[in-house]
């Protein structure tokens, strides 16, 4: 099985990246964050194409100007078209399905996502008939951090959910529902807020399985934290 994997970015410098994240800390701590999680996605990726060269990457780019970007030289590339998240889901979805017998779909957000996810929704996949099923890894926020399909899902269908709510991940289970079977990973946790980076900091982990570079940036969130922690009760006025 031939299968397309497309990575959702935003290009530092051309688009505000993590804005909520940044909301609750500040921009400069938001793109550092996002560019670490890029690096890491770069590296799980090509983990995973190594292992299962059926699987070919693309960066899905938020802005025509961010196409030739350098941090997007080393996989293949293609715009996210435009309008809201729904109808940039449905044409990456559907522009890639016309080359490819299955398309994944994570984005650059995911610190714990590792080689073996993508591996084995590719599998789930592989193994099964295409037209009767779809997977999901549910994020711990209600989203979804992985999606992966064979089957033509329609422009409407993905406009009709609504984004980054508490059953995100339900309405697009309860749409597919109605055609096949959905299977899911296991849930993790995305970044989008300060609140979402101090639970994956407190998160214990198996770190047989992670890079250095994702152990690398969970200490760094430590660090991170441990030092605003320090700088308030220094400002502390009694």
């Amino acid at each position: 099985m031939n299968a397309a994997l497309a990575i959702f970015v935003k290009t530092p410098g051309l688009s505000p990246v993590k804005t909520r994240l940044a909301a609750s800390t500040n921009s400069n701590f938001a793109e550092e964050f996002y560019l670490q999680a890029i690096g890491i996605t770069r590296l799980v990726v090509s983990a995973a194409t190594q292992a299962q060269p059926e699987i070919n990457p693309y960066w899905a780019v938020a802005e025509q100007d961010g196409l030739g970007h350098f941090l997007w030289s080393d996989f293949s590339r293609l715009g996210q078209g435009d309008g809201p998240l729904g109808d940039r889901l449905a044409f990456v979805y559907n522009d890639l399905k016309r080359h490819h017998d299955a398309v994944i779909f994570i984005g650059a957000d995911c610190p714990l996502l590792t080689a073996q996810h993508i591996i084995r929704a590719y599998d789930l996949l592989a193994t099964r008939p295409r037209q009767d099923h779809f997977v999901i890894g549910p994020a711990q926020d209600g989203g979804f951090y992985l999606f992966a399909g064979g089957k033509h899902i329609s422009k409407e269908e993905w406009s009709s959910v609504q984004y980054s709510q508490s059953d995100t991940k339900n309405q697009l289970s309860k749409i597919l529902n109605k055609r096949g079977r959905v299977m899911e990973l296991e849930p993790l946790s995305d970044i989008d807020t300060h609140d979402d980076l101090i639970g994956l900091a407190q998160t214990i982990v198996t770190k047989e399985n992670l890079l250095d570079v994702q152990i690398k940036l969970l200490n760094w969130i430590a660090k991170s934290e441990k030092e605003k922690i320090t700088s308030s009760a220094g400002n502390k006025k009694y």
